[in-house]
């Protein structure tokens, strides 16, 4: 027989396991063969998500105090961001230029982050798909991503100027939009009601059009404010290199 504790093969009729000292059930493994160890799912919260989530907005908070030569003591987890001045008629072309370039590098990231969320919520529904978690682990990561992309959405508020309200008004809409998808993919959890299930594809859906309008504005923008065809392709160049 073997231990139905350790699994060691241990004398028949054995009231007590030798090697680990565990008391043996009576009838246990009556073929006579060795116990079945049955694996545990691996959390998914164990594996990334948690930290991943957190790390995208810490990226963020760094980024906007270096960028906002800003105190590295906050009072809020998400840094609000002053809404910046029109620029002065009196200003050159070249002030402008790099005005606008800060603001859009500012925009642009904060897309980027909403994005990176959006696609670890996909990756944890791939991972519960495949059986790696339990549906629990999958409404928590869900939650995660929402305020994640609320926290997101918040430093789009008071951001920019009457030149960039487009623009910035495309990617709250981007951001908008992936707050959608994890507050339905929760309430399909929490209801089981398929038309919440069919609003969380139907938002993934439209992601790429946010993204190509966000695309669309943002050219706009920073045409609008003197940059050249080329000096535009060298910020997404640059940009490129970077992700």
């Amino acid at each position: 027989m073997f231990c139905n504790n350790c699994g060691k093969q241990i004398p028949d009729n054995s009231e007590f396991c030798p090697e680990c000292g565990a008391t043996q059930r009576a009838a246990v493994n009556q073929y006579n063969q060795p116990p079945v160890v049955t694996k545990t799912k691996k959390p998914i919260y164990k594996k990334w998500w948690v930290w991943a989530i957190a790390a995208v907005l810490v990226i963020g908070i760094i980024g906007n105090l270096g960028k906002d030569g800003k105190d590295s003591t906050l009072e809020s987890p998400i840094p609000s961001i002053e809404a910046t001045p029109s620029p002065s008629p009196s200003i050159s072309p070249e002030e402008q230029k790099a005005a606008a370039i800060e603001l859009d590098a500012k925009i642009y990231d904060i897309v980027l982050r909403s994005e990176k969320v959006t696609s670890l919520l996909q990756e944890g529904i791939g991972l519960y798909s495949d059986g790696q978690g339990t549906l629990l682990e999958l409404y928590d990561l869900a939650k995660e991503a929402k305020d994640a992309q609320t926290s997101i959405f918040g430093e789009l508020m008071g951001l920019g100027d009457k030149e960039s309200s487009d623009y910035v008004e495309a990617a709250q809409f981007y951001v908008s939009n992936s707050i959608s998808v994890a507050e339905d993919l929760q309430k399909y959890i929490d209801k089981q009601e398929i038309k919440y299930l069919s609003s969380a594809k139907e938002s993934l859906e439209n992601t790429q059009k946010h993204t190509l309008n966000v695309v669309s504005e943002r050219m706009k923008y920073l045409s609008a404010q003197g940059l050249s065809d080329e000096e535009i392709a060298n910020i997404l160049d640059a940009q490129e290199e970077t992700e």
